[in-house]
C-alpha cells in the first residue's frame, strides 16, 4: 500500500477509536498527573494555614517590626556618643524591642509498635532516611527521637546530639532488668496466665537489653554467638534478685562500653552532610546493630540512650518552631521505654496518635487512648490512620457501596470506571487494527495505544484515589462520631488519613512504572498544616501585644530622651522625689508587722509558757487561805474584795498573792519588750531617712545636670531627716507609756487590773450567799474559778489586745506624720529645684537622630503595620 494510503487509513483508525480527549471530565487531572512525572515535590511550595500568622501581611508586619528594632540597635551602636542612659536604652531595646515567640512546641508521635511512626516522621519532615524505619509491622523505634529547629552556627546541614543516661538512673535500670530476669528464670510455672504472660514480656524486654550490650561478652557466648542460655545460667548464679553483684558486674561492662566508644560524658554529638549519613551515624545508637533478628557480636548501644535529639536543617515543621517527637509503641513489653514514653507525652504540648486505618474503628486500645486525656494535661490530639493506600483491588468484583453507601458519593468513581472500561476496549480494537497498517500508520496507532496506556494507567490512579478518599471519609466520620459521644465536653477530633508510600513516590519522583495518588491524597501535606497551626495562635497574640503595647513602650523612652526637654528631664527627677510616698507605707507597717511578731515571741510566749505555773499557783495559795482563815474571818475578807486590816495582819491582800508569780515572771519581759520597741523605732527612723537620702542619691547619678542649679533643693532634704527623726521619737515615747499602762494592769491588784476584772464578779458571788453552808458555797465559787485559771486567761487576751491596739495608734500616728513630711519634700521641689542640662553636641546630634527615626517608626505602626496586621486577620479564619 502506497505511502499516502497508509497514512489515511491510520488516520480513519485513529478516528474511529480516538477517545484520549472525549471525556473531559478528567483531562485536567490527568494532564497534572503526567506533567509531575519525573519531578521530586517541594514541601516548600505547599499551601500554607488559613491562618493569620501565616499571612503574607501578618510576615510584613513582622519584618517591619524587626526593622524598625533594628534601625534604632544600628543608631545606638553607630555612634560615638555613649553614656549610662543610652546603654540602658539599647539594652532595652535588645529586650523589649524584637519578637519574642514562646519555646518549642513538641508534637508527640505515638501509638503501637510497627504502625508506621517513623516513617510518618519522615513524610512529616520531608526527609527520606532521618528517622529508621523497620520492615512492615516491625518495631524499630527504641529511642525518643527529637528532630527539632537547627542552632544557630550548627556547623553542617544535619547535626545529632545522643543524650545517655545518668550513672545512677543507668544503674536502676540494670537492676530492673536483672530483676525480671531472675524471676522468670526462677519461676515455678504455677503462676496465673496473665501474671505469667506479663513475667514473660519483662523477661523478653530483658533479654533484648543484655543481647545488645552484652552481646560481644564471652559469658554469654556459645560457639561465638550470643547464647541466651549462657544469660540464664550466668544470672541463676544469683542467690537471689536483690544481690547486688550481678547487677554491679553490667554497670561495669555498660561504663567500659561507654569508653571504648568514647563515651564517657553523657553528651555525644555527630555531625553529616545528608539524612542518611546522619542516619548511618545514629543507627548505633537507635536500634540492635544486625536487626532484624540477625545474630551480631557488636553491642548497640540504645538501652543506654535517654534521648537522641536530631537538628535537620530544610525541614518545614522543624524550622516553623516545631519539635517533632518520635516515640517508641506504646504497647511495648519493655516497661522502661514504655514508662519513658509515657513520661515524656507530658512535655508534648499536641499529641499525633498514630493507627492503622483497618484497625482504627475496631481497635479498643487506640479508642481507649483517645479518651484518654494524655498524662492529665487534656493536651490537644489528632488522630492519624496511616496505610491509607493499603487493601484497594479494584477488581471486577469491587464492590464502591461498602465505601460509599450513598449513591451520589460513587457516582464519581462510576464514572471513571466506564470511561476506564472504554479506554481498554479502544486499545484493544486499535491493537486488532495494527497488522492490517503498514510501516507508517503501524506508527502512528502504536504512539496513539502507548498515550492512551499511559493516561489509562493515569486514570486508574484518579480512581485508586477515589476509593481511597471515599474510605478515608467513611473511617474519619466514623471515628469523630465515635469520639463526640463518649467525650461530648472535649473539642471535635481531628482525623487524618495518610499514606506514606504515596508521599514517599512524591518525595523521590516517580515514573510511569508507578503512579501514586497525588501528594494532597496522601494526607501528609494536611497534616502538616495541622502542626504548623499549633504556633498560629501564640504567634498573633504576641505579635499583636508587641505592636500594641512593648514596642510603643520602647518608643516613648526614646522619644522621652530625643526631647530632652526640661519639663521632661523635671518630670523624671520628680517621679525620683516623688517615690518615697509610693514606699515610706511599706517600711512603716513592716516596722509594725515586727512589733507584733516581737510581742508574740515575747510577752505572749511567756504567758503561755507560764499559765499552767500561775494556775497552779493560785490553787495553792487557795487552799492556804482556807487553812488559815475560819468561816467568819474568810467571809470578811469576801466583803473586803480579797483585801483586809486585822489586828495581826495591818493590811494584807489575797489578789497580791495570786499575782506574785505573774509579777515575778512579766516585770524583766516588759522591760525586754519595751528594749524591743526602741529598737525597731530606731530601725524604722533610720529607714524613712534612707529614702531620704535614695532621693538625694538618685538625683547625683542623673547625668548631664548642673549639680548648682540643684544645691537648694538638696539643702531641705536635711530638715525633712529631722523632722522624720523627731517624729519617730515621740512615737516611741507614747509606745512605752501604753506599754507601762498594759504592764501595770497585768501586776496590779487594783480595781483595774486585768485579774481584778473577773475576780471582782467571783467576791460578788461569795458575798450574795446566805443561810447554811454557805461558808462551803463561797470556798466552791473560789476553788472553781482557780482550777479553770479564768482570773490567769484573761491576762493573755488583754495584754495582746492592748498592745495592737498600742501598735496600731502608733501606726496611724507614724504613717500621717511621714506623708506629710515627703509632701513638703515634693512641694519644695516644686518651688525650689531648677533643671539645668550641659550641653554636648555629640549627644544633641543622636537625640536629634533619634527623634526622626522614632516619629518615622510612630507613623508606621499606627499606619501599614497595624493595617497589614488587621488584614492578616480579616482575610484568614483566625
Amino acid at each position: 500500500m502506497p505511502v499516502k494510503q497508509e497514512v489515511t487509513r491510520g488516520v480513519l483508525v485513529v478516528a474511529e477509536h480516538d477517545n484520549t480527549r472525549v471525556e473531559g471530565e478528567f483531562d485536567a487531572r490527568i494532564d497534572n498527573i503526567l506533567g509531575t512525572l519525573g519531578k521530586a515535590y517541594d514541601c516548600a511550595t505547599e499551601q500554607e494555614p488559613s491562618l493569620a500568622a501565616y499571612h503574607p501581611s501578618f510576615r510584613c508586619a513582622e519584618d517591619a517590626c524587626h526593622q524598625i528594632s533594628s534601625r534604632i540597635t544600628d543608631l545606638f551602636q553607630g555612634s560615638d556618643y555613649e553614656d549610662d542612659e543610652t546603654r540602658q536604652l539599647l539594652a532595652d531595646v535588645k529586650m523589649t524591642g524584637t519578637v519574642a515567640y514562646p519555646a518549642l512546641s513538641r508534637v508527640g508521635l505515638i501509638g503501637d509498635s510497627g504502625v508506621g511512626k517513623s516513617s510518618l516522621a519522615n513524610s512529616l519532615l520531608h526527609s527520606e532516611n532521618l528517622a529508621l524505619e523497620g520492615s512492615s509491622g516491625s518495631a524499630c523505634t527504641q529511642v525518643i527521637t527529637e528532630y527539632r529547629m537547627p542552632w544557630p552556627g550548627q556547623p553542617t546541614p544535619f547535626q545529632g546530639e545522643v543524650e545517655f543516661y545518668e550513672p545512677t538512673a543507668r544503674y536502676k535500670m540494670l537492676r530492673s532488668y536483672v530483676n525480671d530476669y531472675y524471676n522468670y528464670v526462677h519461676s515455678s510455672g504455677e503462676l496465673e496466665d496473665e501474671a505469667s504472660q506479663d513475667l514473660e514480656a519483662r523477661y523478653s524486654a530483658a533479654s533484648e537489653i543484655f543481647q545488645a550490650l552484652f552481646c560481644n561478652r564471652t559469658e554469654f557466648q556459645r560457639q561465638g554467638t550470643f547464647d541466651d542460655e549462657a544469660v540464664q545460667e550466668y544470672i541463676k548464679s544469683a542467690e537471689s534478685p536483690n544481690k547486688q553483684a550481678v547487677t554491679q558486674k553490667f554497670f561495669q561492662w555498660t561504663r567500659e562500653l561507654l569508653a571504648e566508644y568514647s563515651f564517657e560524658e553523657c553528651i555525644a554529638s555527630r555531625s553529616a552532610n545528608t539524612a542518611e549519613e546522619l542516619s548511618g551515624l545514629l543507627e548505633v545508637f537507635l536500634k540492635t546493630v544486625g536487626g532484624d533478628g540477625e545474630s551480631s557480636t557488636k553491642p548497640s548501644l540504645w538501652p543506654l540512650v535517654q534521648v537522641i535529639r536530631s537538628d535537620p536543617f530544610h525541614s518545614r515543621p522543624v524550622m516553623s518552631g516545631l519539635t517533632v517527637v518520635d516515640l517508641p509503641g506504646l504497647s511495648d513489653v519493655n516497661h522502661v521505654r514504655k514508662g519513658a514514653t509515657q513520661c515524656y507525652m507530658k512535655k508534648c504540648s499536641f499529641i499525633i496518635l498514630v493507627a492503622n486505618i483497618a484497625r482504627a474503628q475496631t481497635d479498643e486500645t487506640t479508642n481507649k487512648r483517645l479518651m484518654s486525656k494524655i498524662g492529665a494535661l487534656g493536651c490537644k490530639k489528632t488522630l492519624v490512620c496511616t496505610g491509607a493506600d493499603l487493601h484497594i483491588s479494584l477488581t471486577k468484583k469491587f464492590d464502591i457501596h461498602q465505601f460509599a453507601p450513598k449513591a451520589e458519593a460513587s457516582q464519581e468513581y462510576n464514572r471513571m470506571t466506564s470511561v476506564w472500561n472504554k479506554w481498554g476496549n479502544d486499545m484493544r480494537a486499535l491493537e486488532k487494527e495494527l497488522p492490517k497498517l503498514g510501516a507508517t500508520g503501524h506508527k502512528y496507532v502504536s504512539d496513539l495505544i502507548t498515550a492512551l496506556r499511559l493516561r489509562r494507567k493515569a486514570l486508574g490512579t484518579l480512581r485508586t484515589e477515589a476509593v481511597a478518599s471515599m474510605r478515608s471519609k467513611k473511617v474519619i466520620s466514623g471515628m469523630r462520631d465515635r469520639y463526640s459521644k463518649a467525650a461530648s465536653d472535649r473539642a471535635p477530633l481531628t482525623v487524618i488519613c495518610v499514606s506514606n508510600l504515596w508521599y514517599g513516590l512524591h518525595q523521590q519522583g516517580y515514573d510511569d512504572e508507578e503512579i501514586p495518588c497525588s501528594v494532597e491524597a496522601s494526607g501528609i501535606p494536611n497534616l502538616r498544616r495541622e502542626c504548623l497551626a499549633l504556633l498560629a495562635a501564640s504567634k498573633l497574640n504576641i505579635l499583636a501585644h508587641h505592636v500594641n503595647v512593648k514596642l510603643p513602650g520602647v518608643l516613648n523612652s526614646l522619644d522621652s530622651w530625643s526631647n530632652a526637654s526640661t519639663i521632661k528631664r523635671r518630670e523624671e527627677i520628680r517621679c525620683i522625689v516623688a517615690k518615697p510616698l509610693e514606699e515610706y507605707e511599706a517600711e512603716i507597717r513592716l516596722f509594725v508587722a515586727e512589733l507584733g511578731i516581737k510581742l508574740r515571741g515575747g510577752i505572749m510566749e511567756q504567758i503561755t509558757e507560764r499559765y499552767d505555773q500561775w494556775v497552779k499557783a493560785g490553787k495553792e495559795t487557795l487552799d492556804m487561805i482556807l487553812k488559815t482563815y475560819k468561816a467568819s474571818a474568810f467571809k470578811e475578807w469576801c466583803m473586803k474584795d480579797g483585801a483586809h486590816a486585822t489586828k495581826i495582819e495591818p493590811f494584807a491582800s489575797w489578789n497580791a498573792q495570786f499575782l506574785k508569780p505573774v509579777v515575778d515572771d512579766l516585770t524583766k519581759e516588759f522591760a525586754r519588750h519595751d528594749a524591743t520597741m526602741d529598737m525597731l523605732v530606731g530601725q524604722c527612723s533610720t529607714g524613712l531617712c534612707e529614702l531620704v537620702n535614695k532621693i538625694r542619691n538618685d538625683i547625683k547619678v542623673v547625668r548631664g545636670l548642673s549639680i548648682t542649679a540643684m544645691e537648694p533643693f538638696m539643702m531641705s532634704l536635711d530638715p525633712a531627716k529631722h523632722e522624720l527623726r523627731n517624729l519617730t521619737k515621740k512615737t516611741l515615747a507614747q509606745l512605752l507609756e501604753d506599754s507601762r499602762k498594759v504592764r501595770l494592769n497585768t501586776i496590779t491588784e487594783d480595781n483595774d487590773g486585768y485579774f481584778m476584772r473577773v475576780m471582782l464578779p467571783l467576791y460578788g458571788a461569795t458575798r450574795a450567799e446566805k443561810g447554811p453552808k454557805s461558808h462551803q458555797r463561797r470556798c466552791a465559787i473560789l476553788r472553781n474559778a482557780m482550777s479553770s485559771g479564768s482570773p490567769f486567761s484573761i491576762i493573755g487576751v488583754e495584754v495582746s489586745k492592748d498592745m495592737l491596739l498600742a501598735y496600731d495608734r502608733a501606726q496611724a500616728r507614724v504613717l500621717r506624720g511621714a506623708r506629710a513630711t515627703f509632701e513638703k519634700v515634693l512641694r519644695d521641689f516644686d518651688r525650689r529645684f531648677v533643671v539645668k542640662e550641659i550641653r554636648n553636641p555629640r549627644r544633641d546630634q543622636l537625640r536629634k537622630q533619634m527623634k526622626e527615626l522614632v516619629d518615622g517608626a510612630k507613623v508606621e505602626i499606627d499606619g501599614s503595620i497595624v493595617v497589614d496586621l488587621a488584614r492578616a486577620q480579616t482575610e484568614t479564619s483566625g
